[in-house]
């Protein structure tokens, strides 16, 4: 008579395996929801902590540094795809998916004059008076203080018409938003910056990703949710 001993968790493991085979497809389905919903939460998690996948911090934006990164790409998260054997972690709107590819892989983008002037009109300006009585468009608050930064000059008469001849001033950035059109500033900036005639330019996206199906957290749920086990 040939006795085989088998310890506690190779009998466990495989009264496990056993239990997974005798599962029905509405069963598989509802566990693999368990499974992908559990690595939401854990990918939700990281990007909150502005954290990718390995722990490594996000690289910060130069422009509004201290605010919170992709917070409506953690929103729309979801499980798009369960047949029961596999069950896909995406996003259900197709731009939200380009965005998030964007910033998961890093990528260079490519830049052009007219979205930048689309973007300076989508942002809240004021309308100003020019030195001859025109109503124009006034700059932005992020292009005012750019210029203040860059060292934008005017003569010294647009501030005080005693100033002597000749004499240029560096306004603040409450003077430039307030009395700066936005076409002026667009020009100043690009003199300042030096690329008076670029009509392209790359804009270089480093990577930030957060989504991650982790392997602790799908054995935990696993455990959990297919065989009952805490």
């Amino acid at each position: 008579m040939i006795k085989i001993n088998v310890d506690k968790q190779s009998e466990v493991s495989t009264k496990n395996w056993l239990k997974s085979l005798m599962m029905t497809k509405p069963q598989r389905k509802k566990a693999l929801q368990k499974i992908a919903q559990a690595n939401i939460r854990k990918s939700r998690a990281n990007r909150f902590r502005q954290k990718d996948p390995d722990g490594q911090v996000w690289k910060k934006r130069k422009r509004q540094p201290s605010r919170q990164m992709q917070a409506s790409l953690g929103r729309f998260i979801g499980v798009t795809q369960n047949n029961g054997h596999t069950a896909t972690i995406s996003w259900r709107n197709r731009r939200s998916a380009q965005v998030a590819y964007i910033h998961h892989h890093g990528v260079r983008l490519k830049g052009n004059r007219a979205q930048a002037i689309n973007a300076l009109n989508a942002e809240k300006t004021e309308s100003i008076k020019t030195e001859q009585g025109d109503t124009v468009q006034g700059c932005t608050k992020h292009q005012a203080l750019k210029l203040r930064r860059l060292g934008f000059s005017i003569w010294s008469a647009r501030l005080n018409p005693k100033a002597p001849k000749g004499k240029r001033t560096k306004p603040n950035a409450t003077w430039i938003y307030q009395h700066v059109s936005m076409q002026e500033a667009s020009v100043a900036l690009r003199h300042l910056k030096g690329n008076e005639g670029k009509s392209t330019w790359d804009i270089p996206m480093p990577k930030r990703p957060f989504v991650e199906v982790n392997h602790k957290v799908s054995q935990k749920a696993t455990m959990k949710h297919v065989f009952g086990q805490q």
